[in-house]
């Protein structure tokens, strides 16, 4: 839907995906919020006039919502429903509201709508109706004086008494559905017409392939002319003067509309802009083409959550008063086109399409995709300052204490220093808590990130749609700023924050005034997993990943391609492709060797260089090992290793995965040499790895260093009870009752020493979820080490662990009431926890006491006294504030729908390990994978002899076939004790004949799909 702009720079925008009318300013606070769910959820474009927006609900309700308050002026049911997919815009003018809907119940199977209504703007009360045979969808009434005209599926295009809806004139029809418009030039007298004309369908030309641009007479509807197109036309045009002579052209987009992954018509869709003289209908001037390459709209594929997605070729286009015209392809790009001369001067490229038309306001531009929207405006970001910096940084220097995720570039979430091992107690103070706050976005709004902390200790921390929200080391609030959705872990560097968004733009922000000095787009997207950028300070260069072509988001994240941003020039200084996604960037830098290393989503190992990208060796687990899935990456050792935790891909009968077990195939830690990537160890176990191991020393008096792993399987969803879900649902729980481990390897031999095993975690969801509020993170956040080598991690159960690294004995333990996705950061004398909700804070004055001597011994300007005036948290209406704008709330907001904050019941029947394998029988079913109800068997034996023995009788004397492969699938005929009879469905060996299920105690085969 096309947002509206009022004269003080205030959007009125709806959120049709979320049921959203809502007000906000120009910075992206929210001034009032309303939700109508109950009627159908709003649709279309809103309309302003006199303190008044103009709003209507798919099933016929029309709103006045007054402009100032968000309070509802009048509400009425003005039809008797509307479409469920048309998006047609409302117009007001003279007091009078024009709205589309459905005058008969009958329609209510109508994907468009057949009646137009005026409603009096005070009160809503009918003022006149319109019936329309043909119907209508993506309607733009135009109003000019008395009269509006609009345009009908078929390209009749009528024009109406806007006091009274008489009719003055309507055209023929165009002769073939179309999803164009009509607009009216007053300057001219004419009214402007994209439709398309009768013509055979055919594939890719799903309209027939033959756009019509008319022009007609306003005042009596005679037809001036009629330009026949070569590709049809389904978008509205624009009249706007351009060039130095403002010379009156009209601009529009021409192409077919794509159709959907469910019903595609076509797979490559030409597409260009086009502009004809106003005032005689002479073409003037096209684009370059554009053609878009799929079955379906831009920003689809064929997964099901895109099987029904629709959309329109072009947005209605945007002029400015100098001339630039900006225009919205379906094909995720929006456009800025010299006006007199159809020249490309820009193009922005996202993740799903821009259908809404731009918006141009007072010295901003505002474009809506299908996941965002972005304004663009005269003058930079600054942040809220809520309370200064207690020094400037000339004075307490830029000697970060976490500057990054890994803290340690060349050894990963390591700290050199001591922290306390008592967190049982109760904590000093807990900071930036956002729980039950009333306008959290529900399943988004969670701190998925790792905190970073400056020379002064201030404490950066961003949930996925929040503003970056800064906390002192007392706990209060210093300030937040609004760097963009989906936000990278950011990183410090200088007297800089740096942060990349899933725009695909890289922020630079300095710390003491919080404004962003640079905002620079670098690629088209990023992912919405949580990784890591860092500063190579020698090189200069920002370590950064995201997408450097357009392409579906996942809908876990996981980027494709790694970059080096040059921080200087603000370029990008290489690009490095990856063959496999990376999940969670989290890499070693070596800065004085220039080199870099990270791992993939399956387990493949990379090392660059820093300083222009060239692969220097890579240790790679695809194709093989295509298809798994893991959040975790690789840590580093001061031994020379790298030892990096990922997953095996299911089984192929277990396309699904196991209840309480993920995937179903077990987690891998594998140790390779960190100079030229040799694997040294790899170690196979039942459970899966979702974070990066750490290294500590074996301590006691032992040489040498364990590598210790975090593992369990992890679910997470949790519908309402009672909810019946569809078998191919995303949603599905799929466990129960989740078993963890942390355990330690030798870091030399991969042999295990220890091993602790956690309580079983017996729900469906991670701790901190709520009914239709999901937070999904990894079964552990990531474990940080430290100088004493001792391990502090959280368990998604919300249980925060304090282990000894060389034994695995628990030091202590406390419940931080939410699970986390976040690595514990040490600073001197105060340890943070960090959980989906707040931060949790423990602070050891012996150790804050022993650093600062230290520190001040040696001049070190961070422990300058003034930074150090301890003061005990007190939240005062400047905190609250600040959380309300971290949340996109302005302070003076008025109506606004809270977030409801459901409790989680126990599982229950309808959601079990019974539910869920009979769920996987019937999709493996549908799928064709399992014809028919025989029994599958898998060979796992004869790996080291090239298969099982095959004998062509149930007898073990009976003549021997040959061998049948590890790995092969085989369908049951019969079954005799310990003898199978079967046939070959996958694999090597003969095609049928009889095996044993076991030998000498060790199994051969196990049966297929479930364990």
């Amino acid at each position: 839907c096309t947002p509206v702009v009022d004269g003080d720079k205030y959007i009125y925008f709806i959120d049709s995906g979320r049921s959203i009318l809502g007000k906000m300013d120009d910075d992206g606070l929210s001034h009032w919020r309303l939700s109508h769910n109950d009627e159908g959820g709003w649709a279309g474009s809103p309309a302003l006039f006199e303190g008044s927006v103009f709003c209507y609900t798919r099933k016929g309700f029309a709103t006045a919502v007054d402009t100032a308050t968000g309070k509802e002026v009048w509400k009425r049911k003005f039809a008797n429903g509307g479409s469920h997919v048309d998006q047609s815009a409302v117009a007001v003018s003279k007091g009078v509201v024009i709205m589309c809907g459905k005058d008969d119940p009958d329609d209510e199977a109508l994907n468009f709508n057949r009646t137009l209504y005026g409603l009096d703007a005070k009160t809503g009360k009918e003022k006149w109706k319109v019936p329309v045979k043909l119907g209508m969808t993506n309607v733009v009434p135009h109003v000019m004086d008395n009269v509006f005209v609009f345009q009908t599926i078929n390209g009749e295009v009528g024009c109406c008494g806007l006091l009274d809806g008489a009719t003055k004139w309507m055209s023929k029809p165009a002769g073939q559905v179309s999803t164009g418009g009509a607009v009216i030039c007053k300057d001219t007298g004419l009214v402007y017409s994209t439709a398309n004309l009768r013509a055979k369908k055919e594939w890719n030309k799903p309209r027939g392939g033959k756009g019509a641009f008319r022009a007609f007479d306003l005042k009596t509807g005679e037809q001036k002319w009629q330009q026949e197109i070569v590709h049809e036309c389904n978008a509205m045009p624009i009249v706007a003067p351009v060039g130095p002579d403002k010379k009156l052209l009209v601009i529009f987009g021409v192409g077919a509309n794509p159709g959907t992954w469910k019903d595609p018509t076509g797979d490559e869709w030409p597409a260009i802009v086009v502009a004809y003289d106003a005032k005689t209908g002479e073409f003037v001037w096209s684009t370059e083409l554009r053609i878009w390459y799929n079955r379906g709209p831009g920003g689809t594929n064929q997964e099901a959550r895109f099987q029904d997605q629709q959309a329109v070729v072009w947005s209605t286009p945007a002029a400015s008063s100098d001339g630039r015209v900006f225009i919205g392809w379906h094909a995720c790009h929006m456009f800025e086109i010299e006006g007199a001369t159809g020249k490309f001067l820009s193009e922005f490229q996202f993740t799903t399409s821009f259908l809404a038309g731009p918006v141009i306001g007072p010295n901003m531009l505002i474009a809506s995709s299908g996941r965002g929207t972005f304004i663009w405006r005269d003058r930079n970001i600054k942040g809220v300052v809520v309370r200064d910096l207690e020094l400037p940084l000339s004075e307490s220097g830029c000697e970060h204490f976490w500057p990054h995720k890994m803290n340690k570039p060349d050894r990963t979430e390591y700290s050199e220093l001591p922290a306390t091992t008592d967190i049982a107690r109760k904590p000093d103070w807990v900071g930036g808590d956002l729980e039950k706050h009333f306008a959290r976005l529900q399943s988004t709004d969670f701190y998925h990130k790792t905190p970073v902390v400056d020379s002064q200790r201030n404490i950066y921390m961003a949930t996925n749609a929040s503003q970056l929200v800064i906390i002192r080391p007392d706990g209060t609030i210093r300030g937040t700023v609004h760097l963009g959705p989906y936000l990278s872990n950011p990183c410090l560097h200088d007297r800089y924050l740096y942060a990349c968004n899933f725009g695909g733009f890289f922020l630079k922000v300095d710390l003491e005034t919080l404004e962003v000095v640079s905002n620079k787009k670098y690629c088209s997207f990023t992912e919405s997993d949580s990784w890591n950028p860092i500063v190579a300070v020698k090189q200069g260069i920002l370590l950064a990943v995201g997408e450097h072509w357009t392409r579906v988001p996942g809908q876990c994240g996981g980027n494709w391609v790694v970059f080096g941003i040059d921080i200087n020039t603000e370029k990008i200084a290489w690009y490095y492709p990856s063959p496999y996604m990376v999940y969670n960037f989290l890499p070693t830098v070596l800065e004085d060797e220039d080199r870099f290393i990270w791992s993939d989503n399956a387990g493949g190992l990379y090392c660059a260089r820093i300083s222009d990208g060239t692969e220097l060796w890579k240790d790679l687990t695809v194709p093989e090992n295509v298809g798994s899935f893991t959040t975790g990456h690789c840590c580093s050792g001061p031994n020379g290793m790298m030892y990096n935790a990922y997953n095996l891909k299911s089984p192929p009968d277990m396309p699904f995965g196991l209840w309480n077990w993920g995937q179903g195939a077990g987690g891998v830690i594998r140790a390779n040499d960190m100079n030229t990537g040799e694997r040294k160890w790899i170690r196979n176990f039942d459970f899966e790895c979702h974070v990066a191991p750490v290294v500590v020393a074996k301590g006691a008096g032992n040489p040498g260093y364990l590598v210790v792993a975090a593992q369990g399987c992890q679910g997470g969803y949790a519908p309402a009870q009672g909810e019946k879900l569809d078998d191919d649902s995303s949603v599905w729980p799929s466990g129960d009752a989740w078993q963890g481990y942390i355990a330690a390897w030798d870091a030399d031999t991969g042999d295990e020493i220890w091993r602790f095993t956690l309580p079983l975690w017996k729900h469906y969801e991670a701790r901190g979820s709520y009914i239709n509020d999901i937070f999904l993170p990894d079964c552990f956040g990531s474990p940080t080490a430290n100088v004493d080598g001792n391990i502090y991690v959280i368990h998604w159960s919300g249980t925060a662990y304090c282990l000894e690294g060389g034994s695995g004995k628990i030091l202590s333990e406390t419940d931080v009431k939410g699970s986390s996705q976040s690595a514990p950061v040490i600073l001197p004398g105060l340890l943070l926890l960090p959980q989906c909700y707040n931060v949790v804070a423990f602070r050891d004055e012996k150790l804050e006491s022993e650093w600062l001597e230290a520190a001040r011994a040696k001049g070190d300007k961070r422990a300058d006294p003034r930074l150090w005036a301890h003061h005990k948290q007190v939240l005062i209406k400047a905190d609250k504030e600040a959380i309300n704008m971290a949340l996109h709330v302005h302070p003076n907001c008025g109506a606004f729908p809270k977030t409801e904050c459901v409790e989680i019941g126990h599982p229950w029947k309808e959601y079990s390990k019974e539910t869920w394998q009979a769920k996987c029988r019937r999709l493996a079913a549908k799928s064709g994978a399992f014809p028919d109800d025989a029994p599958r068997w898998f060979v796992i034996g004869g790996g080291k002899s090239g298969g099982i023995t095959v004998r062509k009788g149930e007898g073990l004397k009976t003549e021997e076939l040959g061998r049948l492969a590890t790995g092969a699938q085989i369908k049951q005929l019969g079954l005799k004790g310990e003898r199978l009879h079967y046939q070959k469905e996958q694999g090597e060996g003969p095609e049928t004949g009889w095996v044993s299920l076991t030998l000498k105690g060790q199994n051969l085969l196990r049966p297929a799909l479930f364990r």
